[in-house]
């Protein structure tokens, strides 16, 4: 994958990544927007913010003169090991000596499963039913980062080579347009960058299931919605209480 930018922005990149290299730890790509505006390099902070957001991807997805996918650090979303145990005797021991052994789910199963979802916010639930059975665990938190598609792409190899056994992937995402898109591309470039092939399965709630079971809308949308026809306060209200009620009924 080839990637050159204009002078510009390779004497950006280039003062980018000397940053990065200035510290002894893998920095977000925040705190260096934040330090590039700091000094003088990024001057919008909105506008400029995204402009290199973009500059760094395709950087780093190009391996352009030292960057990487994985030169930075993604703060927020990471992925949840479960069921791993031991490939050979190096590691029994070693895990020995801290009393840390565990069993290996996976070596008893017919497939290596990992469950991937897009809200952060169902990580409790979905931990609490899939970490005892050792099914691993990834939130994406809306898009995900490059960093962790990498990460994701060089696990499931191993893991795939460990097990000798197929890859399934099951993703939870919103039943909309950016919930469908999140994932395919996501998985677009984690299939670039793994060898095996892997299934990915997209489950929840269809579309056809929440309307068989009358499921309401993201009653906050359809309110915004509802206010941009009507200027009224009374009838908004009158509006936002009904759509309570319905909720009530139903929670």
């Amino acid at each position: 994958m080839s990637y050159q930018p204009n002078s510009a922005n390779a004497e950006l990149l280039n003062t980018a990544l000397a940053i990065i290299k200035s510290v002894e730890y893998k920095p977000s790509l925040r705190w260096l927007q934040y330090q590039l505006l700091q000094k003088g390099l990024l001057r919008n902070k909105q506008v400029a913010f995204n402009t290199f957001k973009g500059l760094a991807s395709k950087a780093r997805k190009g391996f352009w003169n030292g960057w990487t996918p994985w030169t930075l650090a993604d703060s927020i979303r990471e992925f949840h090991d479960a069921g791993r145990g031991y490939q050979n005797l190096d590691e029994y021991m070693e895990a020995e000596k801290n009393y840390a052994v565990t069993l290996d789910f996976m070596h008893n199963q017919n497939y290596y499963v990992e469950v991937w979802y897009e809200a952060m916010a169902m990580h409790g639930q979905f931990k609490h039913i899939l970490e005892p059975l050792g099914i691993p665990l990834l939130p994406f938190q809306g898009d995900t980062s490059i960093s962790i598609k990498w990460e994701a792409a060089e696990r499931l190899e191993k893991r795939y080579n460990d097990f000798g056994k197929p890859v399934v992937i099951i993703y939870f995402g919103d039943c909309d347009d950016k919930g469908k898109q999140i994932p395919q591309s996501a998985i677009k470039d984690i299939r670039l960058w793994c060898d095996p092939d892997f299934e990915f399965i997209v489950a929840g709630l269809t579309l056809a299931q929440a309307k068989k079971y009358k499921l309401p809308e993201d009653i906050w949308n359809t309110f915004t919605a509802y206010r941009t026809r009507e200027g009224r306060l009374v009838e908004k209200l009158r509006f936002l209480r009904k759509k309570l009620d319905f909720y009530l009924a139903y929670y």
